[in-house]
């Protein structure tokens, strides 16, 4: 009984991290839903920075030390969007990068400032999710071992007792 319940506890365990790194849902079967990619903009800097993505003329405030902000971009496959990155009420310190999003992936811009000079570097699509996958792996196996250990421990038969010989 005790077997059958730790064994049980067990496969729940090894379930819960394989359906967290599961399939895409809502975009297979027939349904249209339109891809979307990630653009996520993190500054670097000791200074404020403000951002703009695309063509508009809107731009976001972000906080100094890891400030971020997240555009969702159309993306039917690859897509090449600018970022602009400026110093407040400063327009003349802009500057421009392409980034390329791909739909279902994050692209990272990090946006630094040196001085007067603010400069934007792009990573590669996708590299964040892959992290996060790696995270939900590291983390389950944590889990899961201390609960190995323990059915390792619980699951051992028993040994008969010695009688010592009475004096």
């Amino acid at each position: 009984m005790r077997t059958t319940i730790l064994t049980a506890i067990l496969l729940a365990l090894a379930v819960q991290p394989a359906l967290a790194i599961g399939g895409k849902h809502g975009n297979g079967g027939g349904n249209n839903t339109p891809k979307i990619g990630t653009l996520q903009v993190v500054n670097s800097s000791d200074q404020e920075v403000e951002v703009s993505v695309g063509t508009t003329d809107v731009f976001y405030s972000l906080e100094p030390h890891g400030g971020t902000q997240q555009f969702s971009v159309g993306a039917p496959n690859k897509t090449d969007v600018n970022v602009t990155a400026r110093l407040p009420g400063v327009p003349q310190s802009a500057t421009s990068k392409v980034a390329t999003v791909q739909a279902d992936k994050t692209t990272v811009a990090t946006v630094s400032v040196s001085g007067s000079t603010v400069s934007i570097a792009v990573g590669k699509p996708g590299v964040a999710k892959l992290m996060r996958e790696a995270g939900v792996a590291l983390a389950s196996t944590g889990g899961l071992l201390p609960l190995l250990w323990l059915g390792l421990l619980l699951g051992r038969t028993r040994q008969p007792r010695q009688s010592e010989p009475r004096q």
